[in-house]
């Protein structure tokens, strides 16, 4: 796993540079993800960032709200989300739509957004605010002026109290992860680490923030223990904050006051994402089914196509790894797989090439030169950059886009045409539930039983994702796509 995440955060990295680009990554990512990131912080740094970069592109490993924001703050720059389903259930507790109704209700009262709120709502707000400075920026309110606060109840609260400013109206919405932190945590917690300084997030509930001895952002948390002289920390906010404190200061010792204390969304972000997020700034998008599918073009595809399609998605099963999203279509997921292509006609020499080529990694000689020493080595696929048996035969998913004009197909040229290759997969990659033939095959490739109507409509399918301008270019074994 740690030799996988190396490789990708070096490929990400390689990425980055090639297109301009700066990685930001919140303190709430997978540490993986932080790794690779150029800067890592709360978002309120991380919207300082995105404020000054002069790259050409921002990939914002965070939540929905954050990426809008490094666009609202710079929108000359293009803005990239590995996950863009990553979005923030606190910030979906508020919209324009009813935060209008509120103010209908409350005519003339300024609102004060916190920094997780959509764009559109904080098109609706007199200021913004973050969890490092709301306190602040509450305080320069007469305190005898109404406000709305919106949207976290909690944190709400707790402005409420620190600035002493009762008159505020404050958003029912709270952030699930630090709302279902529970004093008894804080608790428990102390009975395993009695000299542990407690570290709360401000949008914890306020019997929780009672308990604790330090109430901060991310931010001040992160810089709690440069002054402090605690050798251990609890820390009530998101299990991500932890990874990067033990990463920060790793002669201490921080524990999560909460195990449950954990936000899917923001896991959804993974390196592997984030290599396809950059690799669709060079995808074609103008092909017949980004007309049909996406332009809503009934006449950009033909009907044998569109039958493909359905095939593409149903009985041929070719969705599971040549992906298809809401909003866009690499048609990869940037894994490994062996489908049976070139391990077949090596599979009696396996062990040996396995065991010649470690042999000689282990000596010290290039990966490159041993392939080229031996053409068979590259039948051992991604086995020959890590060594893991399990990926003998493995070739990551390419993209669908342009197939048409990209023959011959396979890494080793051995399948010709589109027909070859929808024929290969419908065999079940040769060797299906024949494991003496190739016991490391995908558990996914299996016989796929199409007529030979159902081929030539998948492969109907599979040419409508050809853009235009290669409409005229021949595929190399002759053939007009």
């Amino acid at each position: 796993m740690a030799d996988r995440f190396a490789q990708e955060k070096a490929e990400l990295r390689r990425l980055a540079g090639e297109r301009n680009a700066v990685i930001l990554a919140h303190n709430y990512q997978r540490l993986e993800v932080q790794e690779a990131a150029d800067f890592v912080g709360d978002s309120l740094e991380l919207a300082r960032h995105a404020a000054a970069t002069d790259a050409d592109l921002i990939l914002f490993c965070g939540v929905h709200f954050m990426a809008e924001t490094a666009h609202i703050l710079a929108p000359q720059k293009t803005v990239l989300m590995p996950d863009t389903r990553s979005g923030c259930p606190m910030a979906d507790m508020v919209t324009a739509e009813a935060l209008r109704a509120l103010k209908a209700k409350h005519p003339g009262v300024p609102v004060v957004a916190y920094v997780n709120t959509s764009a559109a709502v904080k098109a609706e707000s007199d200021v913004c605010c973050t969890s490092s400075n709301c306190v602040e920026i509450v305080a320069r309110f007469p305190r005898d002026q109404e406000l709305i606060f919106v949207p976290d109840r909690n944190l709400g609260d707790y402005v409420r109290r620190r600035s002493g400013h009762e008159s505020m109206i404050v958003w029912d919405g709270y952030c699930h992860v630090h709302d279902d932190i529970r004093p008894d945590d804080i608790v428990a917690a102390r009975e395993l680490h009695p000299d542990a300084v407690v570290m709360a997030h401000p949008e914890c509930p306020h019997e929780v923030l009672e308990l604790a001895d330090v109430v901060a952002s991310t931010s001040g948390m992160l810089r709690r223990p440069e002054t402090d002289p605690a050798t251990s920390f609890i820390v009530a906010t998101e299990v991500g904050l932890v990874d990067r404190l033990k990463t920060l200061y790793p002669g201490r010792t921080f524990v999560v006051a909460s195990r449950r204390a954990y936000c899917p969304n923001m896991k959804l972000n993974t390196l592997e994402k984030a290599i396809a997020a950059f690799e669709r700034t060079l995808v074609s998008g103008d092909s017949p089914f980004d007309r049909w599918y996406f332009g809503h073009d009934n006449q950009a595809i033909s009907a044998d196509a569109k039958r493909g399609f359905e095939i593409f998605l149903g009985q041929g099963r070719c969705v599971s790894c040549h992906t298809i999203e809401q909003d866009r279509a690499l048609f990869t997921d940037n894994r490994f797989h062996n489908i049976g292509v070139g391990i077949n006609k090596i599979q009696p020499d396996v062990p040996r090439l396995s065991a010649e080529f470690q042999k000689a990694k282990a000596s010290g000689a290039s990966v490159d030169k041993t392939v080229l020493a031996d053409p068979k080595v590259s039948d051992l696929g991604r086995f020959a950059v890590t060594t893991h048996f399990d990926e003998i035969g493995a070739f990551k998913t390419s993209t669908l886009r342009n197939i048409a004009v990209t023959g011959p197909y396979m890494h080793d040229g051995s399948l010709k045409t589109l027909r070859d290759v929808v024929k290969h997969y419908n065999d079940g990659g040769k060797s299906a539930g024949d494991p003496s033939v190739n016991p490391y095959l995908s558990g996914g490739i299996r016989p796929l039983n199409l007529t030979e109507q159902q081929i030539n409509e998948l492969v109907a399918f599979l040419e409508a994702l050809t853009s235009p301008q290669y409409v005229n270019a021949k595929t190399k074994d002759g053939a007009t796509p």
